[in-house]
């Protein structure tokens, strides 16, 4: 399976595959013979003890062997522009600029990130018994945010919300292979959290091969809320200064495993 590039500065992909193998454990038992001889009148044999045999047991792993690559080819940046401490504000454009230059290096910048407003995934695998595409899941984490002036501390506490769109392809259908479409779940991201949310999680045959986007472009789409009240920076220190916070994605994708026992 190929992925084409990193994604923002920690992005993990996750592929499994699990691999089986069958073997079956026999234990014969083993037939002892014994002798004992009367030096003066007589010799004796001891017979060989009977002997029982257990037939095996066997498990049988299937793997369905899965055709083609899974890519995460595109992730957006977000500009929430002037936004009130404590308070909640829609998303203004994808397009970020004046980014300090060591803010890339340092790891308070993402490196991927594109004005597009998309996620753009790219999924040609496929079920070598069944041609189902396998599912996959996307999540996403946000670090705090970090001030252009090194001077100032990290705001902590902020919530990142982005919003259900629809899951569409290059020409902008629906990828849901029923009548329902398809769509992103709705995730506030926040720094304080210890995982990533989750964005996608589809099920292995619910969506066609190809291209999957999932734009936020519009103001409603997403939204920010900042944190004003915790030690990472009161409001006067806050005040007229740019932050930055970097998002990792995370795309992680399904096997597609069939097990039968006996």
């Amino acid at each position: 399976m190929r992925f084409d590039k990193k994604v923002i500065s920690k992005l993990l992909i996750i592929s499994s595959l699990l691999l089986g193998s069958v073997s079956s454990i026999a234990s014969p038992a083993i037939a002892n013979a014994a002798t004992a001889a009367d030096p003066i009148t007589a010799t004796t044999t001891a017979t060989p003890e009977d002997t029982t045999n257990t037939d095996p047991k066997t498990s049988t792993v299937t793997v369905q062997i899965l055709s083609g690559i899974l890519t995460l080819d595109k992730v957006p940046d977000f500009n929430f522009g002037a936004v009130v401490l404590g308070k909640t504000t829609n998303l203004k454009s994808n397009s970020v600029t004046d980014v300090p230059d060591d803010f890339a290096t340092s790891g308070k910048a993402g490196v991927d990130g594109s004005s597009d407003g998309m996620v753009k995934i790219t999924e040609s695998r496929s079920n070598s018994n069944t041609g189902a595409t396998p599912g996959f899941t996307l999540s996403a984490s946000i670090s705090p945010l970090y001030p252009y002036d090194t001077t100032a501390n990290p705001i902590t506490g902020n919530i990142m919300t982005l919003n259900s769109v629809p899951l569409v392809d290059s020409d902008n259908n629906n990828i849901s292979t029923s009548s329902k479409d398809l769509m992103t779940s709705k995730a506030a991201i926040s720094d304080t959290d210890t995982g990533s949310s989750s964005l996608m999680d589809l099920a292995a045959g619910s969506y066609r091969m190809g291209t999957i986007e999932a734009k936020w472009q519009n103001p409603g789409d997403a939204t920010m809320f900042v944190n004003g009240t915790n030690g990472g920076g009161s409001a006067s220190e806050a005040k007229a200064k740019k932050y930055n916070a970097v998002i990792t994605w995370t795309l992680t994708a399904k096997p597609s495993v069939t097990t039968t026992t006996k």
